[in-house]
Parts: C-alpha cells; sequence; structure tokens
C-alpha cells in the first residue's frame, strides 16, 4: 500500500484521485493549499504526489524541490490546466515523474499513478544501496538523484555525460560508473582535454609510430589504446579540438583508430565517460561542437549538483576528506567540533568539493597539534561569510520570513527571544553564548555612520567578528580577574585555543 497526497484547491479533481488511489488499495491524503500539502509531507512519508501548478497560495512547481526533499522522498505528477505545453515542460524540467492534464479520463489518471508507482518498487528493490562509492560520499536527496542515474549507467555500456560545475566531483563519479560496471577489472585512463595543447591532441588520443614527426624516438601508445578493455574518461570533452570531434566521433562509433603516421588502423573495446563544466547544446548552437558527437556522448546523463545544493552531505564530505588528510601527513585522526561544522554548512562553497577539501587541509596545518578543530582555525574569510549567513538566517527569523529551500540548511529554531544579528555572529563561530550582548554602536559608527566610503559587506562582517571576539575575551578576562584557569572553565574555551585567540585580537592578562 503507498501513501498518495493529491494537492489541488479543486475539491471535485482531489476526490477524483483520492478515490482511485483508494480504490487501487492505497492511502490517500488530500490537501487544498500549498502550505497544507507541506504540512501533510513534514508528518507523513508519502510515496506519490499529485501537484497542481497553480495553488491560492503558490505554485507547485516551485515548491517540487522541497517536495522531493521531504520524509520518504515521493515522486511527483504535475497536473497541469488543459493545453498547458508550458506547464508540462516545467514538470518534467523540474524533476517531475509525469504530468497529467485536468481533463484527463480516469484510466489515463490510473495508469500514469500504477506506472509511477511500480517504478519505485523496482527502484527500492535494485536500489543504489549496492553501488561501491566509497569516494562518492553523501546521502543528500540532491545526491540521490546522481545516484539513481549511477545504477542505470553502470549497468550498461552506453556513453555516459557528466555535467556540473568545476570542483564539483565529476571524475569521483565517473570512477564510480567504472568501478560498478562489467569493466571493473579494466583500466580506467583519463585524459584532460584542457590541458593539452591542439596540435598534440591527436597523438594523445590515438598515439604515434616511431619517427612518424620531429623527436618521435619510439612508437607511442595513446589513451584510446590504452582504454582498450576498460573505461576512457575524457575530462573537459568541451575543450576538445573541433578539427578532432569527427575523428573523434569515428573511433567512438567503430571501436577502430589509427596511430599518427601508421599505415594500418587498430581496435580498441572501450566506454567512453566524458565530464564538462560547459554547456553543450549552447555549444551545439554556436558552431563550436559537433551536434552528432553531443548525441552520441550523452547516451546516459548525469548532472552532478553543486555543494550548495547539498549541504546536507558537508559533515560526511568534511569526516571522510579530513581522514585522509590526517593519513597523508601522518598524523592521528582528528575530530571536527560541532561549532565548525554547522559553519561548513552555511558557507555556500563557490569552489564545490574541491574548496571544500583544500579548506580542510589549510585548516588542518594550522591545527597541525590539536586534536579537535574548532572554528577559529578555519581561514578569516571562509568563517566571516558563513557567520554573517547564518545572521540573515537569524534575522530572517527574527522577521518572520521563510528561509529559501535553495540556502539548503534550514533556519536555526529561536526560543522566542530576540537575537540581536552581532550577538548571532558571534553565536556563529563558537565563541560567544547566544544570550550576551555585546554593544555594535561603535561598530556602526565607525564602519557606516563615518562619512567615509562605505564599506563592502565582507570587510563590515570581518570587522563585526573581529570587534565581537575581541570584546568577549575582554569581558571573559575581566571576569576571570586574569586567570586563564578560570577564564577556560568560565568558557569552555581550551587552553591553547584561548591563547590563540588572545594572540591573534592583541588581548592580554592585565
Amino acid at each position: 500500500m503507498a501513501r498518495i497526497l493529491i494537492i489541488d484547491d479543486d475539491p471535485d479533481i482531489s476526490t477524483i484521485i483520492a478515490q482511485l488511489a483508494e480504490d487501487a488499495g492505497h492511502a490517500p491524503f488530500t490537501a487544498g493549499t500549498l502550505g497544507e500539502g507541506l504540512s501533510r509531507l513534514r508528518s507523513t512519508a508519502i510515496d506519490l504526489v499529485f501537484l497542481d501548478v497553480r495553488l491560492p497560495d503558490g505554485r507547485g512547481i516551485d515548491a517540487l524541490a522541497d517536495i522531493r526533499k521531504s520524509d520518504g522522498q515521493p515522486d511527483v505528477i504535475i497536473i497541469t490546466g488543459l493545453g498547458d505545453p508550458d506547464g508540462a515542460e516545467l514538470a518534467i524540467q523540474n524533476g517531475a515523474w509525469d504530468y497529467i492534464e485536468k481533463g484527463s479520463t480516469l484510466k489515463q489518471i490510473a495508469f500514469s499513478m500504477d506506472r509511477a508507482l511500480k517504478y519505485r518498487e523496482r527502484h527500492r528493490q535494485s536500489d543504489s544501496g549496492s553501488l561501491k562509492r566509497d569516494k562518492l560520499v553523501g546521502d543528500s536527496p540532491a545526491l540521490h538523484a546522481v545516484l539513481e542515474n549511477l545504477v542505470v549507467a553502470s549497468a550498461g555500456e552506453a556513453s555516459v555525460l557528466i555535467t556540473g560545475e568545476t570542483g564539483t566531483g565529476k571524475e569521483v563519479v565517473a570512477r564510480t560508473v567504472h568501478e560498478n560496471s562489467n569493466r571493473a577489472s579494466g583500466p580506467f585512463v583519463v585524459l584532460d582535454c584542457a590541458s593539452i595543447p591542439a596540435n598534440l591532441v591527436e597523438g594523445e588520443l590515438f598515439g604515434h609510430v616511431k619517427g612518424s614527426f620531429t623527436g618521435a624516438t619510439a612508437s607511442r601508445q595513446g589513451v584510446v589504446g590504452q582504454a582498450d578493455g576498460g573505461t576512457l574518461f575524457l575530462d573537459e570533452v568541451g575543450e576538445l579540438p573541433l578539427a578532432m570531434q569527427g575523428a573523434f566521433l569515428r573511433v567512438l562509433q567503430e571501436k577502430r583508430y589509427r596511430p599518427v603516421g601508421s599505415t594500418r588502423e587498430l581496435v580498441s573495446d572501450f566506454r567512453l565517460v566524458a565530464a564538462t563544466n560547459r554547456d553543450l547544446e549552447a555549444m551545439c548552437r554556436a558552431g563550436t561542437f559537433r551536434t552528432d558527437l553531443f548525441y552520441r556522448i550523452k547516451s546516459c546523463a548525469i548532472l552532478m549538483p553543486p555543494l550548495r545544493q547539498r549541504l546536507e552531505d558537508v559533515p560526511a564530505l568534511a569526516r571522510h576528506h579530513l581522514d585522509a588528510i590526517c593519513a597523508r601527513y601522518g598524523w592521528p585522526s582528528k575530530k571536527l567540533s560541532e561549532e565548525l561544522l554547522s559553519l561548513l554548512m552555511h558557507y555556500e562553497w563557490p569552489g564545490n568539493v574541491r574548496e571544500l577539501v583544500q579548506t580542510l587541509e589549510r585548516t588542518a596545518v594550522f591545527a597541525a597539534e590539536e586534536e579537535t578543530i574548532y572554528p577559529e582555525h578555519l581561514p578569516v574569510d571562509i568563517r566571516a561569510r558563513a557567520a554573517g549567513r547564518m545572521v540573515q538566517r537569524t534575522c530572517a527569523v527574527e522577521e518572520g520570513g521563510a528561509v529559501s529551500a535553495a540556502e539548503g540548511v534550514a533556519a536555526p529554531e529561536t526560543t522566542g527571544v530576540a537575537v540581536r544579528a552581532d550577538d548571532a555572529a558571534a553565536h556563529a563561530i563558537g565563541e560567544l553564548p547566544a544570550t550576551a550582548a555585546v554593544p555594535q554602536s561603535d561598530i556602526v559608527s565607525r564602519y557606516l555612520d563615518s562619512g567615509g566610503p562605505f564599506p563592502s559587506f565582507k570587510d563590515y562582517r570581518t570587522a563585526c567578528i573581529d570587534h565581537i571576539e575581541k570584546a568577549y575575551l575582554e569581558r571573559l578576562l575581566d571576569e576571570a580577574n586574569g586567570s586563564i584557569k578560570e577564564a577556560c572553565k568560565l568558557s569552555g574555551l581550551s587552553r591553547t585555543r584561548l591563547y590563540v585567540l588572545m594572540k591573534s585580537h592583541g588581548v592580554g592578562r592585565e
């Protein structure tokens, strides 16, 4: 028995679909507004949602991502107006399983419902839990979509195109496809198309024979030949010169190639996995990428989401990569404080997973002798920007505003006591209790009302954080009568952490 939710303000539509669901042995729920529907999704694990495009309190399409992330991760069938092609297109583009028109017959509605539930059941029986994915870390809804496509890609032999921003982990996805395929025992050969000069690409791909050009003192096998029996991964395939795209298309189709300077063709049984951060469709329209090659390499497409869309995975990613960093440096494994993890989940990570890994390495080196990594070990720019986002979210809660789901992290709960922006920032960096009060009038007058050039948000936020930390330390030492031992006891800081902060802000004992 499946749980089916119908979100539609038309009671006739809701009643019809609910009756069909009940007749099929399922448990139907109905909601007349988007708010009621989202409330139901928070309280009940739903398997399938029928979602109207236009609702009294908003557009159903806009809530699709939140619905897919809810408990149960339901599939969604969009209900569109009769003859509304835009609604149908938007539904599929935004991840809906299917769409039906309001004029659909009972048979059409029942067929769509049955097909979605049967696919869901098959997927559960052969889900991504069987995937080997040691380096593809995370369990967020955004990553689940990747894992679903990975299951399909790993089972076949078709070419795979992985798209996504720089640093999202496209090569990790490519290796995961290879490791779960029938070619796992074969080679995984990588060529970064962006790093090869145009005049050398042919030789890198197909190799060359001795004497084929000046300096060719020995024959050399190209990556196509090296990948025989395994997987060829072309990273940044959008950088492949246009002149070589036609030649590579033939090799991809025939699995036959000719090394530079050779008079005979060789055979290579390879599978292609390609990746790019460029818009290949736009390049096709501009004539800089061959359309026939584009459709040949995207038989199976996987979109790797940016890290800001799967911030739920940051703690697991951080622990995984920190362990690897510590092992590389020969250090004992370090712990990550909860305050640090909270900050990491409030940073936007424009450089994606790659930036996270580099940040963790810088942070681990800075905290080399510490068993636990705390917020002050982070680079100041990242700490300040993350704290700023936490402040913005806190202010939004104070004002009764909703935090966009696109921001990736739920807003902090409130206790009915207003939290000031400067207090929230200090709390975000793990140094000041949320109830403490630090005056900010001097900050405002110095940076906003001074009559000088208006500061950037980054400069203002950094100044505020520095002011808050210094004020806290001065008050702390005053309360402890200059005793470091008592200061550590009051603040919960270790002696090492306290000394680092005091030195950083020029605070000393009287």
